[in-house]
């Protein structure tokens, strides 16, 4: 089977309130996109993949502001340990929700969707603590079409770190660290680098290819 190496350069990894400094750049590129929780353990909350990443951005921001995005709070998740709060991520996923830690948003109550005391707040809260990473897909070996071939490459590689991620951690497969679409078909070598990859967490960095399951 054919093997694509690739580098995920690591271009910027900025705070929400700094993000307008690098508006052009998020208007005009896209490819992996991340959210580090750097303030207590947790690592990675979130993996995506985008053509545009000022449109992906936007749109979670706005989801997350609204209520419509779980989130967290954040007095609860400083209080937890690594295990602790991987515990608490895989109760939430099997259903047993871990109480006043995990916001999830119930459309049918407006009340508590646009109004809570606590929430409204702590989702501006939540977001202010991310760090957000991102990442576009270069050198890829062997060549590949930027037009036809980039979205299933995009997929591919939001799929496989968020599977291996998860597996390193031990999260269930339902945990919400990202949504991918795929199981990637082809095998991978994949490298990371770039001025901000001193913001990829280490099991992240550690992912460094993916091999199908059919072998």
């Amino acid at each position: 089977m054919e093997r694509i190496s690739l580098t995920l350069n690591w271009r910027h990894a900025l705070r929400g309130a700094e993000l307008d400094s690098i508006r052009d750049f998020l208007a005009n590129n896209g490819g992996i996109y991340m959210w580090v929780y750097g303030a207590a353990p947790g690592g990675v909350h979130y993996i995506g993949e985008t053509n545009s990443f000022l449109t992906r951005m936007t749109t979670h921001i706005s989801a997350i502001l609204s209520g419509f995005y779980e989130s967290f709070n954040v007095e609860e998740l400083e209080k937890l340990g690594k295990e602790e709060f991987i515990q608490a991520l895989n109760d939430h996923a099997a259903g047993r929700r871990p109480g006043g830690l995990i916001y999830t948003p119930d459309p049918q109550r407006l009340s508590r969707t646009f109004f809570d005391d606590l929430w409204g707040p702590m989702h501006r809260k939540y977001l202010g603590r991310l760090l957000f990473a991102f990442a576009t897909l270069e050198d890829m070996d062997p060549p590949l079409d930027l037009e036809t071939d980039m979205p299933v490459l995009r997929k591919e590689i939001e799929a496989a770190l968020i599977i291996s991620y998860k597996r390193s951690l031990g999260l269930d497969r339902k945990t919400p660290i990202g949504q991918h679409s795929r199981i990637p078909k082809a095998a991978y070598e994949i490298y990371h680098g770039g001025a901000a990859v001193w913001a990829v967490p280490d099991e992240i960095q550690m992912i460094r290819g993916w091999e199908p399951p059919n072998g």
